[in-house]
């Protein structure tokens, strides 16, 4: 069966640049990631009795099931674990990357449903149709353009009502564009980073919430940040460059972008303490992809340089921690934290990423 696609409302704003002329390709010292395209290789297994003792940075999303999981169906592919079964999942930028490899994952894992939102549809369904993942008639592609307020609420009010007599279990906030070299802003005047990576995020979070909260089972809210929110010198009354000494700089504006997915969801998790829902932030790994478009040209020297030198995870390492934040049953003890090789990684945000007095996530909201 082919997956459901569903178009909705104008997504003709871009949320970045489409030419490299004319970008510096050199590298910040700190590697960013949140990788959401290109496509990924699949990993099979024979056997559950060789599970992962433990999880490290060079386990993959489909060792995170092995480790849950009690059983593996050799007659379907599957390998279920009780944390996905019957889930109905979320997943924003899954038409590639980072963000499709959850989603095959996820629907290995035994979900019921998957949402992959994305700006291109043709791409999500073509996606789908020639990668020949397990299960993909349970994939519902939707339109959603995080850069455009009327686009994010369409995507919503579309789950909404497709799930108005069922749940939504897990909503992972993938999607994000990297350090294009010139300022963009969108038709509200919003930076083009922290209004896809950030806000469009915000607003779609907070658009599933009162049902998420509402629900008599417990649910997830998986925030894609990276460990490149270090980096960040976020000025919260001037987060779209407005100001005349507040200069744009491509990695600028992506570590501020990171560092408020981090009090996002710290922010989130103090007003979500007495229910159900718990939210983490999670740094990937630095992963290949679509994602640094911007930084390294498509072919030539540069981008096999990277894959070797910089990169330090393969696209089913780099799920491996958004899998983690899914289905692990520990993860409902650990909201407002961000995570890193699948376990707890509190210790590796920065000075203003762990927020202590709580002022700048409060004021970031």
């Amino acid at each position: 069966q082919k997956p459901s696609v569903t178009k909705m409302g104008n997504s003709s704003l871009n949320s970045s640049a489409n030419s490299n002329n004319g970008i510096d390709f050199n590298l910040p010292t700190v590697m960013p990631t949140t990788s959401n395209e290109s496509l990924t290789q699949k990993t099979s297994y024979s056997s559950i009795s060789d599970k992962p003792k433990k999880l490290n940075r060079h386990s993959t999303g489909e060792d995170v099931l092995r480790k849950y999981s009690n059983t593996l169906n050799a007659e379907n592919g599957s390998i279920p674990v009780d944390g996905l079964i019957g889930k109905v999942c979320v997943v924003t930028g899954g038409n590639s990357g980072l963000g499709f490899e959850t989603i095959r994952v996820l629907l290995l894992g035994g979900v019921k449903r998957v949402y992959l939102c994305c700006r291109n549809t043709d791409l999500a369904t073509t996606t789908l149709e020639t990668s020949k993942i397990l299960f993909a008639e349970k994939v519902i592609v939707l339109e959603l353009n995080l850069l455009s307020l009327p686009s994010i609420k369409a995507c919503a009010d579309e789950i909404l009502r497709r799930e108005m007599n069922s749940n939504i279990d897990i909503l992972v906030c993938n999607a994000g564009i990297m350090a294009p070299p010139k300022l963009i802003r969108n038709e509200y005047g919003w930076e083009s980073q922290m209004a896809t990576n950030h806000m469009g995020h915000f607003y779609f979070t907070n658009l599933l919430l009162p049902k998420m909260k509402a629900q008599l089972t417990r649910s997830r809210i998986v925030v894609v940040a990276s460990m490149y929110h270090v980096s960040a010198k976020l000025y919260i009354s001037d987060m779209h460059f407005n100001r005349p000494n507040n200069t744009y700089s491509p990695w600028k504006a992506y570590a501020n972008s990171k560092l408020a997915n981090v009090l996002f969801v710290k922010a989130l998790a103090t007003r979500l303490e007495d229910t159900q829902v718990t939210a983490v932030a999670l740094h990937p790994g630095i992963v290949s992809t679509g994602l640094f478009r911007h930084v390294l040209p498509e072919k030539g020297l540069r981008p096999l340089i990277f894959k070797q030198l910089v990169a330090d995870k393969t696209v089913p390492q780099g799920a491996a921690t958004t899998i983690f934040a899914c289905a692990a049953p520990e993860v409902s003890r650990m909201s407002g934290c961000y995570l890193d090789n699948c376990a707890k990684a509190n210790d590796m945000l920065s000075f203003e990423g762990k927020d202590a007095d709580c002022s700048r996530r409060e004021d970031l909201w």
